[in-house]
């Protein structure tokens, strides 16, 4: 390229020569050569750039692949290496599981033997467990947890004698010093009522006597009193303005009946009956005695209405049966009691954490 560049060279200052001896035509013309030359020679330098470029690429190639070259070797001894240690842990592999089927069958013949053997021993625990509960059950009841009376305590044992009173040396009735309680005086706010308490005449000589205002007392009574109240429940006949369908609301089934007694009522019989352990007669003659009269339920509607609480329950007292059930140790106990004047009994099931009182026809149901 060089020597083409140098020979180019001296045929452009040949016709330099030539042309400077020419016209102005020629002179445009050595223009043209002259631009021409300019741009053959960045051409020439250019393609020289290149050559040296790759030139320099190529020396760049040659050191990669020579040190590929090595990494290759040394990969190679290390998969080598690698195919050995795997050869060997496949070897440690297949004694391994040898070992492991060879267990595997002595399971499998000692498997029948041994659960025969888990199974007497399970069921020798259990019938231990429930001969020890049974035993210490009946050596545990005494007048705390059974109806045997306190003379039969045996003699190893302390009388439980229901007293809770612990001796303290004082004497009986109010002590000294003792802070006397009374209820609080009532806010004006909440009084409903005034009654005014005062002299028509003086005692000492008949006269008239003059208000002061002054030095007044007061005393506040809290009373109560029963109301009877009649509410009127409305369900009128409405018709849609669209469709022309007529509708009323639905009534409640607690409503059934054109008159019944409210919910008020129905819960004054329950405390009665559950809380207060009032007979049926005597909850019904309260009723009727607190209202004057104007309310008298029938001993019937009390029965019912305890019967329809009972129901309510059903679902708590399945919760407690299986709860009873679930326990390893229960306690029960009966008491005569008469039902549609038949002798049956009243039994309680329990421990010292869950009660279920349950009423048979005979005791051995």
């Amino acid at each position: 390229l060089l020597l083409e560049m140098e020979e180019y060279v001296r045929f452009l200052q040949k016709m330099n020569r030539i042309y400077k001896r020419d016209s102005e035509n020629a002179k445009v013309r050595r223009d043209d050569w002259e631009r021409r030359y300019h741009a053959k020679v960045s051409e020439y330098k250019i393609q020289a750039e290149q050559l040296r470029r790759e030139k320099e690429e190529r020396k760049r190639a040659e050191f990669y692949a020579s040190v590929v070259e090595a990494d290759t070797d040394r990969y190679k001894s290390y998969l080598a290496d690698r195919d050995r240690r795997i050869e060997e842990l496949l070897t440690q592999v297949r004694k391994l599981e040898k070992i492991r089927d060879d267990f595997e069958r002595y399971k499998k013949e000692h498997k029948a033997e041994q659960n025969r053997r888990i199974k007497e021993l399970e069921e020798y625990k259990a019938a231990l467990e429930k001969e020890v509960a049974k035993l210490t059950a009946i050596l545990d009841n005494d007048a705390r947890n059974s109806g045997i009376p306190t003379s039969k305590t045996p003699i190893n044992k302390n009388k439980n004698i229901p007293n809770s009173r612990v001796k303290t040396g004082r004497t009986r009735g109010g002590q000294a010093g003792h802070k006397k309680h009374s209820m609080e005086k009532v806010t004006e706010d909440r009084i409903d009522d005034h009654i005014t308490h005062a002299p028509d005449e003086c005692p000492e000589c008949g006269g008239k006597l003059l208000k002061l205002g002054t030095d007044d007392k007061t005393k506040d009574v809290v009373d109560m009193i029963v109301t009877v109240k009649r509410v009127r429940n409305h369900f009128p006949m409405c018709q849609c303005k669209e469709c022309g369908k007529k509708m009323r609301a639905k009534i409640p089934d607690e409503m059934k009946e054109d008159t019944q007694y409210g919910p008020e009522v129905q819960a004054f019989i329950l405390s009665q009956l559950d809380e207060g352990y009032v007979s049926i007669n005597r909850t019904a003659d309260s009723i009727k005695g607190f209202t004057e009269g104007e309310i008298a339920p029938s001993e019937g509607f009390i029965a019912k209405v305890q019967k329809r609480a009972a129901c309510g329950l059903d679902s708590f007292i399945r919760d407690v049966e299986m709860n009873c059930r679930r326990r390893s140790l229960l306690y029960w106990d009966d008491t005569v009691v008469f039902i549609n004047k038949t002798r049956g009994c009243m039994r309680f099931y329990g421990d010292e954490y869950i009660a279920l009182y349950r009423a048979h026809e005979k005791k051995n149901k």
